[in-house]
């Protein structure tokens, strides 16, 4: 008994320090440039439907640790509108083995792409390096933050020690008034 503690207490010792594995960023295209960020943009009925079409294509099992939220999208900046170009899932078939299938976006979204991500509220974040051990994770940040899939702020910032932040946001060309 007390050796199995003694394992228990190094375990717990030794746990702050793992790492989880990389998430894979969706790249988001501004100005010809592609930015990788991480965030979840689909709405609660975008996602129900799309574990609907994963299950009826058979993939609702498959998976990658690098990709915890289930998806992969292409995203697009145009005049200061979110859109969504494309989206994959990770797959596995006997003949292809493990693969990305394309979602058909009329499929998720019922009409094609690109389709305006006009349900998105919150921020998409790039992570600017140096990462932090095996970690998407940087100290150095930029944030893109949408009102309704409109451009509103992005703003750079290093997060310091206790999570306060160090920087200041700046307003993007032409935001508030987007280009119908």
């Amino acid at each position: 008994m007390k050796i199995l503690l003694l394992i228990t207490a190094l375990g717990l010792t030794f746990l702050p320090a793992a790492k989880a594995t990389p998430q894979a960023g969706s790249p988001m295209r501004v100005d010809g440039t592609n930015h990788y960020v991480h965030g979840n943009t689909l709405s609660e009925q975008a996602r129900a439907t799309l574990d609907e079409w994963k299950e009826y294509e058979g993939q609702s099992g498959a998976g990658s640790s690098a990709n915890s939220k289930g998806y992969y999208v292409e995203l697009e900046i145009k005049a200061n509108r979110l859109f969504i170009t494309n989206m994959t899932v990770d797959a596995y078939t006997e003949a292809k083995d493990f693969h990305q299938m394309i979602v058909p976006l009329y499929t998720i979204f019922g009409s094609e792409g690109p389709v305006h991500a006009s349900w998105f509220t919150g921020h998409l974040t790039e992570y600017l390096g140096p990462f932090e051990g095996y970690t998407h994770w940087s100290r150095n940040q930029r944030r893109y933050h949408f009102d309704k899939g409109i451009l509103i702020d992005i703003e750079d910032f290093t997060e310091m020690p206790g999570g306060e932040q160090a920087g200041a946001g700046y307003p993007p060309q032409g935001v508030g008034s987007p280009d119908p």
